[in-house]
Parts: C-alpha cells; sequence; structure tokens
C-alpha cells in the first residue's frame, strides 16, 4: 500500500519493491552531497537545505531559482530539514527511471552476497548531473580520497 506508493512500485510485484526499498550507501550519499552543495556552503544548501542539488520543475513546488543559469525553468527543491533532503534523495535514487542501472546493480550485489560497494554503485550514475561519466570519477575520487567506504555500515538514528 503506502510503501509502494512512496517508492512508485506495485504493490503486488515485491521483487520489484524490494529492489527499491534498499540501502543507499552512506559513502556514496556524503561524497554526493558535498559536491553537490559545495561542502554544505551553497547558497541551496544554507537557504533551502538543499544538500543533492534534485531540481524541480513543478511551479507549485518549493525551489530556489538558481542565479547562474539563464531562462532556468527549474527550481533547485527546498527542504524543511537536512534530513528531508536526505530523504529526497533516497527516493530519487530508488524510484527515478534515469537511475534504473543503479538499483539492478545494487539487487545484483544482494542476490550475490556481496557487500553493497558504493564505488561500483557510483558508475551507474551518469545521469545523475549534466557531467556524466566526469561527474561518476569525481563521485568516486572523493569516495577514495575521503576514506568514506569506512562508514557504509552505519545508519541513520531515525527517518523521516
Amino acid at each position: 500500500g503506502a510503501l509502494a506508493r512512496q517508492y512508485r512500485a506495485n504493490p503486488t510485484d515485491h521483487k520489484s519493491l524490494l529492489a527499491r526499498v534498499d540501502v543507499v550507501p552512506p559513502s556514496l550519499a556524503i561524497a554526493q552531497g558535498a559536491i553537490e552543495s559545495g561542502w554544505g556552503t551553497s547558497r541551496f544548501a544554507i537557504a533551502g537545505n538543499a544538500l543533492f542539488g534534485q531540481r524541480t520543475f513543478d511551479p507549485n513546488r518549493a525551489g530556489i531559482r538558481p542565479k547562474d543559469v539563464e531562462d532556468a525553468n527549474f527550481k533547485v527543491r527546498r527542504f524543511e530539514s537536512l534530513m528531508g533532503s536526505i530523504w529526497g534523495y533516497m527516493i530519487t535514487l530508488n524510484t527515478h527511471p534515469a537511475h534504473a542501472g543503479f538499483r539492478q546493480l545494487r539487487a545484483q550485489m544482494r542476490q550475490q552476497g556481496d557487500a553493497i560497494d558504493s564505488i561500483a554503485l557510483a558508475g551507474t550514475l551518469t545521469q545523475y548531473s549534466e557531467e556524466g561519466e566526469r561527474y561518476v570519477n569525481l563521485v568516486q575520487n572523493v569516495i577514495l580520497t575521503n576514506n568514506l567506504r569506512r562508514l557504509d555500515d552505519l545508519q541513520l538514528a531515525n527517518s523521516p
């Protein structure tokens, strides 16, 4: 019911639902949040708790207009809290069609009993940014340079 709606899955297709309701490695989330928010210093992060640069094209949705994009037809989503931003990011990775490869690789790792590998998963995120492969390389570099994989066994204490 409600969980399937939230994750945009068919409630009778348990395999599809389980592929969407799964973890996002902390190292990946931290790396992407750091990149997208300028390590928490961007105008979007400060004014709108927007850590992940998620865009909205809905004129009725809360957001912040970018200053450096002429005739932008989008806003960067604004969130009530940092946790709301994290939750929105996780929902995006777990539901958006552009990230089907992310979900497929993660499900394959689960089926094979492998650890969830943030470096490999980052390799599927070519559509997260207009930068494509360059963005993937940057995410992987931030994970490795900052030794973020050591955090991958951690979990958030609560959900929004």
